[in-house]
């Protein structure tokens, strides 16, 4: 929820930052190229990381790499329309990169069904391991302490 958050913030803040100037620019290549970027980046995260079914320890560890990965390379969607819109000085731009970010947001989160999703692909590529178990097993273990 916070990474989701985040991106609607920072498109809180852009309206308030007016007036804008008057600018020239080549707006629908700009925003095309924006969409394509933003496109481009949520169906690349979709393509990052694989799960290591060694053991539970290694699962669970690469199904949280592999989340927080999928959510930069979407993040990244809706920095670079951030940036675009003190460019270009169009606070509508941001929404270019914002809307295509939270959907890859959408897509990455750990729900329900896309652990069983996950769990269906460990199975079918022989491996025995519950991704559920693997994950409630490693989350409630606190750390240990030297002694």
């Amino acid at each position: 929820m916070g990474f989701f958050s985040a991106i609607l913030l920072f498109g809180l803040v852009l309206p308030l930052l007016g007036p804008y100037p008057d600018t020239s620019a080549p707006l629908a290549a700009v925003a095309g190229g924006l969409a394509a970027v933003s496109l481009g980046c949520v169906v690349a995260s979709r393509f990052v990381g694989s799960l290591d079914c060694t053991d539970h320890r290694a699962l669970q560890t690469s199904y949280w790499i592999r989340f927080f990965v999928r959510i930069a390379i979407c993040e990244a969607a809706a920095l670079l329309a951030f940036a675009a819109v003190f460019v270009w000085w169009e606070p509508w731009l941001y929404l270019v990169g914002a809307v295509p970010a939270l959907v890859g947001f959408r897509l990455a989160a750990p729900t329900a069904a896309h652990i069983e999703y996950d769990q269906e692909a460990l199975n079918q590529s022989g491996c025995d391991l519950s991704l559920l178990a693997a994950l409630q097993q490693h989350s409630s273990e606190s750390p240990s302490t030297p002694e």
